[in-house]
């Protein structure tokens, strides 16, 4: 088919399947005598096309500097490269039709196609561009090139017109004028051959320009960049071997500088870090980049110096980073020319002295070449435009950027939401954690709702800091993370006043990180106005928010991102998006279900009754490595349980607690108060007092401990009175975390459900047992040994219950000495218990001068516990049944156990309130034997004879 032939080939569809080509970079033409040569623009092109005379062309190779094997798929072709250009020659082209060629490339940097056309003797028109797509509403200037043997036309639609300036004779530059539409709109440039009446040769370019509803940032590319100088050498005058400074200088984030190891010595600090360039150059700013997992070694305070030759220094100011998590940027007092720089780090994080640390420390020239925006925004975060702002100023504003976003803002088709918000200081979660004795909460309290890809230039705009000395950064952290926790390999960014163009080095959230390290300073900071011009929204819900809290289906539905966030007054949960649309009928449900669970663990760690609320929200996340797990800032949850813990109906299921206690147990975690009630081998244990009080009370579900049977039939209480009480065991030996939860539950039943000492039923709802013993543990100093903390939890038990419990406490086991007893918690820890501090601890309770325990506390259960309060006496009923190993009583009223005697020795216990009270079914270890009695034993501890059948 002859190419006269061709007008008609180019349809509507090559849109769906073209490839946008959107560059607009101006290059000299070439000539059709040949010989010219075309200097490279930008990336390297996907098409070069020819004249039929033979002649050269060098194009770009672009990116990196690279060596490619350049191989033709026609032997008229050849390609050499030349530094960073490919020479492309090309024969004389006989023949009277177009011929076609492509040249493969190949290197360590990829691979490249590119498709070589040349005209040969017949008539013809080459056009490097059949399609041009996703040209923006605010339009802006074309470029495309015209090979041909023909005088040619060019005809425009009325939408596209030609520059004042004359056009060069192949490539051709035009502009498309702004589309004020909301659709977008297509029509076909037609370039067709000119002196032919009949028969012309003609070839259509489609342009395809984007309507205004929906905003697409402007290029980014002639933004200017601020220079990165780069750090050559450096020296640090205590290093740990295999992390010394070069990894600090190593474009690394999870490299990282430590300083030694040992630091008990005197003169550990200060620590010298010195940084030298290859020749002395000018610095305007500089970036302090902490380890981004684990904490030991964040700066805190110091002095930078900086020195012109490398070798006098001159201080320039001093610094104090308050040992943050986050990076910092620097801005120095002045611009500042010189070859070295130097930290003098005084003071840093961690245990005993403290270390220094650093994952990367950058140095940086500003740009002088910036836009002067302030002549169009009214605003410095750019959201307004000065009211005298015309059309006609817009268009001629010369970087496509600004143009684009001035453009939108005067179209009235900038959807500010989420893209320009005010940004709220939180108190620094360790300020409050610290005297609590607790884990952190979040950090990321000021989610944005904008999500970035890898590689794309992030623009934000950072209004007047109010000359606060506060930090902003920005975090973005990619929770999709096969096989592992996105949480803890973030990327964080410092933010400065006015606009921050960041190179986005992941995919993920962005999260302002705006934090006071003290109280006074959260006062007086203020709302700090952001603006993300780039990125994509993908919004968040707020049940606190008016603005957003009716339109939970609205945002949920249209956020494009894997994962959404969710808040609450005290909760905030990031997970797949899928899942909430999937699972969580509305917002407000989840997160009032959560925020429930957060609150009431504050109410049951008496930190509402003592003010001590922490001023951050409770963090959730979706993870893909583990089951369950909290640590400090977050909790986290595998993806396959988001079905159940983010439907609120199975959090609340009254028949179940299987949904709820997990993210109740891990919330619980974080607020273990420590080491008071987190000894070593309590890790998993204290931490289910909270999960008891969670699902029991607030959710009104049945007790694990009370419904749950075991492997024989019984429930876990029977399992903890005979590992326990037979033979008499050390608590810490009860081998089962379920077990050692009892007596720390029975507490609570008792003083709370038997005495009403429980928030659940005190007037004020704060108040109760366990909120004043958590209160005294943050109070006082706990003991240092394992041994010694055991024991001391009995003496604050009683002090705070006002009660003798030393019985109670001998009877499980708190009270037994053990010399270097092996406790199971990650096999690093031992107990110790010697006589002489069971005898201490005896008599400062007995000191006390506290009634003694009158009930059977051994035997408190959540069925049993009413009977506690007016311990009523045993009502008998029927003699017991015995088959087999299993025993039945039923009728039997007033009774919390049923013990088995051999003789006067104990030989087994049971809760006889289980399956239900009157009817106890337990099924013993071994075999009954002819010896064996029974007896029933009442609140008020009396012991009564159950006869057998």
């Amino acid at each position: 088919m002859r190419l006269r032939q061709l007008s008609t080939l180019l349809l509507a569809a090559s849109l769906l399947s073209l490839a946008p080509s959107c560059k607009t970079a101006d290059g000299p033409g070439n000539k059709p005598n040949g010989g010219q040569v075309t200097p490279g623009q930008g990336d390297t092109p996907q098409e070069v096309d020819f004249q039929a005379a033979a002649m050269t062309k060098q194009i770009s190779l672009g990116g990196a500097s690279a060596t490619w094997q350049v191989t033709s798929t026609k032997t008229w072709v050849k390609a050499t490269q030349i530094g960073q250009t490919l020479k492309i020659d090309v024969e004389a082209n006989d023949d009277a039709e177009v011929r076609e060629a492509e040249l493969r490339l190949t290197s360590s940097a990829g691979k490249r196609n590119i498709k070589i056309r040349q005209l040969g003797q017949a008539p013809a028109i080459l056009v490097d561009k059949s399609v041009i797509n996703q040209v923006p509403a605010v339009g802006g200037g074309i470029t495309f090139e015209i090979t041909t043997n023909v005088k040619v036309e060019v005809k425009l639609p009325d939408w596209i017109k030609s520059p004042a300036r004359a056009m060069r004779r192949e490539t051709h530059n035009y502009v498309v004028q702004p589309n004020t539409t909301g659709k977008e709109r297509m029509a076909n440039i037609e370039i067709i051959q000119t002196g032919v009446a009949k028969d012309p040769v003609k070839l259509l370019v489609a342009v395809q320009q984007l309507g205004t509803n929906n905003y697409i940032p402007g290029s980014t590319d002639q933004l200017p960049e601020d220079e990165q100088i780069k750090v050559v050498s450096g020296t640090a005058s205590s290093v740990q071997p295999g992390s010394g400074i070069e990894l600090s200088f190593d474009g690394d984030l999870s490299t990282i500088y430590h300083s030694a190891w040992a630091n008990g010595g005197s003169n550990y600090f200060p620590i010298t870090l010195t940084y030298n360039f290859a020749e002395a150059a000018e610095v305007d700013y500089l970036v302090y980049y902490p380890r981004q997992q684990g904490y030991n070694g964040y700066f805190s305070e110091g002095e930078i110096q900086s020195s012109e030759d490398g070798t006098t220094f001159t201080k320039l100011m001093d610094f104090d980073f308050r040992a943050s998590s986050t990076a910092t940027r620097v801005v120095l007092p002045k611009r500042t020319k010189a070859k070295s720089f130097r930290f003098i780090v005084r003071k840093g994080h961690g245990d005993g002295q403290g270390f220094a640390s650093c994952a990367e420390m950058q140095f940086f020239r500003r740009s002088t070449k910036a836009f002067d925006y302030t002549t169009i925004f009214a605003d410095e975060v750019c959201s307004e435009l000065k009211p005298s702002v015309t059309d006609e100023q817009i268009a001629q504003i010369s970087d496509p950027f600004f143009r684009n976003l001035a453009f939108y803002l005067k179209q009235g088709k900038y959807n500010k939401e989420f893209r320009v918000a005010d940004f709220k200081p939180w108190l620094l979660p360790t300020v409050v954690s610290g005297p609590n004795k607790t884990n952190p909460y979040s950090l990321l309290d000021n989610p944005t709702g904008i999500a970035v890809e890898k590689g794309q230039d992030l623009i934000v705009f950072v209004g007047d800091l109010h000359q606060m000395d506060a930090r902003l950064s920005l975090r973005v952290q990619n929770l999709d993370k096969p096989g592992g926790d996105g949480f803890n390999d973030p990327v964080v960014y410092p933010l400065s006043r006015g606009m921050n163009r960041i190179k986005m080095q992941k995919t993920g959230l962005a999260y302002v990180l705006y934090h006071a390290s003290d109280v006074a300073s959260l006062k007086r900071f203020k709302p700090v106005r952001i603006h993300f011009a780039t990125g994509t929204v993908n919004g968040y819900y707020d049940s606190q928010d008016p603005k957003l809290k009716d339109r939970w289906h609205e945002l949920i539905n249209k956020a494009p991102n894997k994962h959404f966030d969710v808040l609450g007054k005290y909760c905030h949960l990031t997970f797949e998006t899928q899942a909430f649309r999937q699972y969580t009928p509305q917002g407000r449900d989840i997160t009032n279900t959560y925020d429930s669970i957060v609150y009431n663990e504050w109410v049951l760690h008496g930190l509402v009754k003592y003010k001590r609320e922490p001023q951050n929200r409770m963090y959730l996340h979706v993870m893909y490595h583990a089951f369950m797990y909290a640590t400090w800032y977050h909790t986290a949850y595998v993806n396959s349980t988001q079905q159940d813990i983010l439907n609120p109906d199975k959090m609340r299921n009254p028949a179940s607690q299987g949904a709820a206690w997990g993210p109740s147990h891990e919330i619980g975690h974080m607020n273990q108060t420590r080491p008071g009630l987190l000894w070593a081998g309590m890790t998993e244990v204290t931490v289910n007092i909270p999960s008891e009080y969670i699902t029991t009370y607030v959710f009104g579900q049945p007790s694990r401990l009370q419904v749950e049977k075991l492997e024989l039939g019984n429930n876990r209480y029977t399992k903890g009175f005979n590992n326990i009480f037979v033979g008499n065991v050390p608590f810490y030996r009860a081998g089962d975390v379920f077990v050692n939860l009892i007596p720390f539950w029975q507490l609570e039943l008792y003083f709370g459900k038997a005495l009403g000492r429980t928030p659940r039923k005190q007037a004020d709802g704060v108040s109760g047992f366990y909120p004043d013993l958590y209160q005294y543990f943050r109070e006082h100093d706990s003991p240092s040994t394992v041994g010694e903390q055991q024991t001391e939890f009995a003496f604050a038990a009683s002090k705070v219950g006002g009660v003798d419990l030393t019985r109670f406490f001998e009877r499980w086991g708190f009270f037994h000495t053990v010399d270097n007893g092996d406790i199971d918690d990650y096999g690093k820890s031992k107990i110790n218990i010697t006589a002489a501090r069971v005898a201490s601890v005896k008599s400062r309770i007995k000191a006390l001068n506290l009634k003694p325990l009158d009930v059977a506390l051994e035997y408190i259960t959540d069925h049993n516990a009413y009977l506690y309060a007016q311990k009523p006496a045993i009502v008998a009923g029927a003699a017991a049944k015995v088959s087999g190993r299993t025993v039945t009583i039923t009728g039997w009223k007033h009774v919390v156990a049923f013990e088995i005697y051999d003789g006067t020795k104990l030989v087994y216990a049971a809760d006889a309130t289980h399956p239900a009270e009157g009817g106890a079914v337990f099924t013993m270890d071994s075999d009954w034997k002819a010896s064996y009695s029974i007896k029933a034993v009442s609140a008020g501890n009396d012991r009564v004879d159950v006869p057998k059948q």
